[in-house]
């Protein structure tokens, strides 16, 4: 009886196990649909494969809106129109549904940059900025931009900066990585800076002088010696303008200039200017009006370079103004290319 009891009871218990693994309609098993693309963003024209699993089962394929967007009968997705819609995958009464958006696609046609030449001295650097055209393109595209110089010896490229090496000319090319036909490139000059004294010898006219002391001598080259010097009359003159103006004989664009004064006995000489000739008039480009700190031997201005044929250093009339000048030099500042 005993025996008996125990093999009715394993007998059960394996008719218990078997029914509870068996499928069928007295057992509740979700189901669920794997695909491996949970939303789409396309371009239009894009094509795009959707696969879903299990892979052993069947799928019915179908798009809310095929104006925007297709699907063929495993799953390939074609971008037909600008909008939105979803692609439904069913397998029984089991669906997914993708979210799908599409848009123009607005590719690069061109490449602009920062500026449309450079001009650069000689050491100098300069920074170029490159921007891909139309600037609303959305390529997902690689966008890389190479740089090219033509002539290293000349200027240098590396990742948008420039650095005049030597002086001539060059060009500097923006390319697109992926597509070198789109490419720009832009004139590079470069120059050595020399400067020089255009007042040298020059002629001179000057507002009076005291014996021998003419105003020729403020543009002989000696800046030290007393017989060189330009000194204005004493007595009457003292209260009265001076100035001394150089006929520079050519056009020159003149940026600063310097005088060489007397290093001790003499006046300080703190108001004057320097004026060149323009349109017909004289024009004031440097000054000094009563400053104290104008003192010693030297004075160096530089100022907004202008171009001229003459150029007047002049004192306005004030008590006991009396001029020692030794040298005046007036700098042009040219560029040499080649």
């Amino acid at each position: 009886m005993k025996r008996f009891f125990i093999q009715t009871t394993c007998i059960l218990a394996c008719l218990l196990l078997a029914a509870s693994c068996r499928q069928g309609p007295d057992r509740d098993i979700e189901k669920r649909i794997y695909v491996n693309h949970a939303s789409l963003d396309m371009f239009v024209g894009d094509e795009l494969q959707i696969t879903a699993s299990p892979t052993n089962e069947s799928f019915t394929w179908t798009s809310e809106d095929p104006s925007v967007a297709t699907v063929g009968a495993t799953g390939d997705v074609r971008a037909v129109g600008v909008g939105e819609t979803n692609i439904v995958v069913s397998n029984g009464n089991n669906q997914r549904t993708i979210p799908v958006k599409i848009i123009a696609k607005v590719p690069v046609t061109g490449i602009s940059l920062s500026v449309a030449s450079l001009d650069l001295q000689e050491g100098e650097t300069a920074s170029l900025r490159a921007t891909l055209l139309p600037e609303n393109n959305n390529e997902k595209e690689d966008k890389t931009i190479l740089w090219q110089s033509s002539d290293p010896s000349i200027a240098t490229v590396t990742d948008g900066v420039v650095k005049a090496v030597g002086k001539g000319y060059a060009s500097i090319s923006a390319m697109l990585r992926r597509d070198p036909s789109l490419k720009l490139e832009i004139p590079v000059s470069v120059y050595q800076s020399e400067i020089a004294n255009v007042v040298f010898k020059k002629p001179v006219t000057e507002s009076d002088f005291l014996p021998p002391y003419i105003g020729q001598n403020a543009v002989d080259g000696d800046k030290t010696t007393n017989e060189g010097r330009w000194v204005t009359m004493d007595g009457a003159f003292l209260n009265l303008e001076h100035w001394i103006e150089i006929d520079l004989e050519d056009f020159f664009t003149v940026g600063a200039y310097q005088l060489w004064r007397m290093p001790s006995g003499g006046e300080v000489m703190r108001q004057f200017s320097l004026q060149v000739w323009i349109d017909g008039a004289w024009a004031t480009v440097a000054s000094e009006d009563d400053n104290p700190a104008v003192t010693g031997v030297t004075y160096y201005k530089e100022f907004e370079p202008v171009t001229t044929n003459k150029v007047r250093w002049y004192l306005p009339a004030y008590t006991n103004n009396r001029v020692r000048l030794f040298e005046i030099e007036v700098y042009s500042f040219s560029k040499i290319y080649e």
